[in-house]
Formats: structure tokens, sequence, C-alpha cells
């Protein structure tokens, strides 16, 4: 089982192998955040607070125990490491710095981008549906809305997608022209493929997380069938793409949603899980 501590004494965000219960939204008053987060930190963007992102996507496997899970944006594999099934790992370059096989049966690494690696059928062919996916690949919208519907497309039943830097801290940070080696970090424009999915997804079930730094979105009810997303991409990116968070607006954009606690939600999820199906709502 996963471990839900009451608070952690650790001052520096970083994994540390449980969902604890951090941040303002858990009823946790002292901050722990690095001064450079606050100082960073621009008008009308909510503070992200929570658990480190690596521990909630650790919990999630826990959890939700994925045959399989697919991921995209591997790089160095710390995010992978938390896997505890079979995965399917894509980045065009990986540096598996950190990663090890564990106790896993199978793992497929795909050293190519996301698009190539749908488009060769690999999923369709082997009979493999992800129902865990993180999606965190490039950082761009367009990409991270057809990693969205491709993932979908082939997920299993009760499939959950999890997306990655949907909460920006500050302008420069979600710039597409930003180049990443000038900011502490990049986000990118991810923000808007959340816009879309609430927009042309009402029937998707969204949870935006406080994970620490960007936050988590975790994303529900999928449907391999919805054909909206693939509809509305051309008009999304005719729309979007040059458009930055500060012309759509920093307030209306983060008004569209609450930011939950990560600790609260896993709790919940949790509780689900443990329940007979036929008595979950």
């Amino acid at each position: 089982m996963f471990n839900l501590l009451k608070k952690s004494s650790k001052k520096k965000v970083q994994p540390i192998g449980s969902v604890t219960a951090l941040g303002h939204r858990a009823g946790q008053t002292d901050s722990r955040l690095p001064p450079f987060i606050l100082e960073e930190m621009e008008p009308g963007h909510p503070l992200v607070d929570g658990p480190h992102y690596h521990d909630v996507l650790g919990t999630l496997h826990q959890i939700l125990r994925p045959e399989w899970y697919l991921e995209i944006g591997t790089r160095t594999g710390t995010s992978l490491e938390r896997c505890l099934g079979n995965f399917v790992a894509i980045d065009p370059e990986f540096r598996l710095k950190k990663y090890t096989l564990g106790k896993m049966e199978k793992g497929h690494f795909f050293q190519q981008t996301s698009d190539a690696f749908f488009d060769s059928g690999f999923l369709t062919k082997n009979e493999i549906k992800p129902t865990l996916g993180f999606l965190d690949g490039m950082h761009l919208s367009e990409f991270l809305l057809r990693d969205f519907i491709n993932f979908e497309k082939h997920a299993g039943p009760d499939a959950v997608a999890v997306l990655h830097d949907c909460l920006p801290l500050n302008a420069a940070m979600e710039d597409r022209d930003t180049d990443p080696a000038d900011v502490r970090m990049w986000t990118g424009d991810v923000w808007k493929t959340l816009v879309v999915l609430q927009d042309l997804r009402p029937d998707l079930n969204i949870s935006v997380l406080d994970a620490y730094p960007t936050g988590l979105v975790v994303v529900q009810n999928l449907d391999a069938e919805n054909t909206a997303l693939q509809a509305g991409y051309d008009a999304f990116v005719e729309k979007y793409e040059k458009l930055s968070l500060s012309e759509f607006g920093v307030e209306t954009y983060f008004n569209r949603f609450e930011v939950l606690s990560s600790y609260k939600f896993i709790e919940g999820l949790a509780s689900k899980a443990s329940q007979p199906k036929t008595e979950r709502i």
C-alpha cells in the first residue's frame, strides 16, 4: 500500500517515496518551498505547494496497478522508475542515468517521437491497451493534444491519463519561444491543452492537482470512440498556437478550475479503488 504521512520534516521539495499531507490545500501552514518559487511566481498564478509530482505519480501506480503503462517523455527514467508493471516508454533522446528494470516483466523503449510511435501501430499489433499514461513529451500544446488523442484511442477500460506542467508560475515559463536553457523551469504552453479538453470534452473527469512544481492533471472517463478532439484539432491550433497566457487572461485561465490537494485526491482515489466495482459511483 501507499504511505500517507501526516506531515514531512523535509524542507526541500524532493521525491520522498510517499504522498504527504503537504501544502495549504491539505491543511498545512508551514512553508516548504524553495525561495525561488515564491520569487518567480507572478500575480494571479496559484501556489503549487503539494507533494513532488514523482511521488504523486508513484502513488497512482500503487493504487491503479496498471498491467500496461505508457510514458511519453521518459528521458532519464526517473519517472519511469515508479512503474510497477509492464511499460512502453517513448522519448526521442533517452538519457537513462537513473533507471533500473527492477521486477518488471516486460518493457519497451522507443527512441523516437510520440507521433512516429503511434503511427507505427505497435500497440495495436501487440494487443497492448495501457490503462495509465503519463504524457510529458514536447512542451507545446499541439503535441500534448495529439499525445492525448492517441493515448485515449489505444487505452484500455477505466484508463487514466496524467498531464504535466499545466500550472506555470510566470509568463516566461509558458512562452513557446523561451529557450529552456534560459529559465529554471519551462512548461511551454501545454496549459492550452487543458483548455481544449474542458471545452470540447465535457464528458471527461478532469482533476488539477497541486503536485510540485507545476501541477498534474489527472483525466478519467476516457472514451476511445470519441472523436471531438480530432475534429477540433485544426481549429484549436489556428486559434491558440500564437496566443500567450497573458493574452488569454491569467485570471480567466486559473478561474476555469480548482487546484486540488494531491493528498486529498489520492485519499479519495484509494478509497474508491478499494470498493467493489458494483459499489463505485
